[in-house]
């Protein structure tokens, strides 16, 4: 099968974000589209958004009004992995590797695709820095003149084939303590900036279930996650500087100040000065027109979920493009040890990103 040859040379590039760098796949995937074949595109752009580490390749077919973004960074290795993570692995029906559903399985069907058919007026946009919550790409496309033509767009995430027609925001904080630091057998007369983020983090996660019931179904609540905690360099040194980050998932109904103005609040009830900073803010989504897709999705078309994960659809919708996020693999497989993707599912994929992009209108 031709996209197993294909997904075994994507996930062979090493690209982890953080700490990122997708030049090698990005260079590998302009030589790719750039040969003679069906689909080789009328115009090719390979765009560096940030030197030695972040970029994007977007092909353009005809006049572009429908688009297929996919990312080609993946998440840091966890541990668990018995597999090769950066070798695709075969077993039966699923393809292992780091990125084969989350999402490098979707640049391979896209690239057999290729070989065989030839879109009609429209592009394929393949970017980088989605993992860690950078988006640059992705923003630095949409602010060309091509971008503000595009009408309808499907973004390839693990969705188990069906359409994800909805989901939270996305928003990443920051806290940080600072102190004079010093020996340990100080420590009863010093203030410790580790021991003061901690005792931030338990007030804003008391905030947090304060507002459990705002929302509307399915979406409640903040989704609060205290993500990292970080200072100190020994057991007998009294920290100078500590750090927390955390994440939160409101629904799409929620003015996100109501939260940080409720959290600064409490920070000052405990004497805690120090401010939330606002490190990324990622809108709620909602597909504007589902009904414009029932041609693409045929049977799968009445596979509608809302998604509990963030994707950067949210900003192709926020430009007024009519969007879907979709594609094989598991959410439950992303980010996991021994990530796969069903190989049929694959070829199910396949069938509906070619009614996407070649069809005439």
């Amino acid at each position: 099968m031709r996209t197993l040859d294909y997904l075994s040379r994507l996930v062979s590039f090493d690209t982890r974000n953080p700490p990122g760098g997708d030049s090698e796949l990005l260079a590998y995937l302009v030589a790719e589209l750039s040969r003679d074949q069906p689909g080789r595109p009328d115009r090719l752009e390979h765009v560096i958004v940030e030197p030695g580490k972040h970029g994007y390749v977007a092909a353009f077919y005809g006049e572009p009004r429908r688009c297929i973004n996919v990312h080609v960074d993946t998440v840091p290795i966890t541990e668990g992995w018995t597999h090769p993570p950066l070798e695709l692995t075969v077993v039966g029906e699923k393809a292992y590797g780091l990125g084969a559903a989350d999402t490098k399985g979707n640049i391979a069907i896209l690239l057999d695709l290729l070989n065989q058919h030839r879109p009609q007026n429209a592009v394929l946009l393949f970017s980088g820095d989605e993992e860690n919550a950078g988006s640059c790409c992705i923003r630095a496309f949409l602010q060309t003149p091509e971008a503000k033509e595009i009408r309808e767009a499907i973004v390839c995430e693990p969705t188990d084939l069906a359409l994800g027609v909805a989901h939270r925001g996305y928003i990443k904080f920051r806290l940080t303590d600072e102190g004079p630091g010093g020996h340990s057998s100080r420590a009863d007369e010093m203030q410790n900036p580790l021991i003061n983020i901690c005792r931030m983090a338990t007030i804003l996660d008391d905030v947090a279930k304060d507002f459990l019931s705002v929302g509307t179904a399915p979406f409640f609540g903040l989704c609060l996650n205290i993500g990292k905690i970080s200072g100190g360099v020994a057991a007998n040194v009294v920290p100078t500087r500590a750090t927390l980050e955390a994440s939160l998932r409101p629904p799409p109904v929620m003015d996100i100040s109501e939260f940080f103005r409720a959290a600064q609040a409490a920070l000052k009830t405990k004497n805690f000065s120090q401010t939330l900073l606002q490190i990324f803010a990622g809108p709620a989504f909602a597909t504007r027109d589902v009904s414009a897709f029932k041609n693409t999705f045929e049977n799968h078309f009445a596979r509608q979920t809302p998604l509990n994960f963030w994707t950067e659809t949210a900003l192709f919708s926020d430009l007024g493009v009519n969007a879907v996020v979709f594609g094989p693999g598991s959410v439950t497989q992303a980010h996991a040890p021994n990530e796969f993707v069903q190989i049929a599912d694959l070829q199910i994929a396949s069938a509906f990103y070619q009614n996407f992009l070649c069809r005439v209108s």
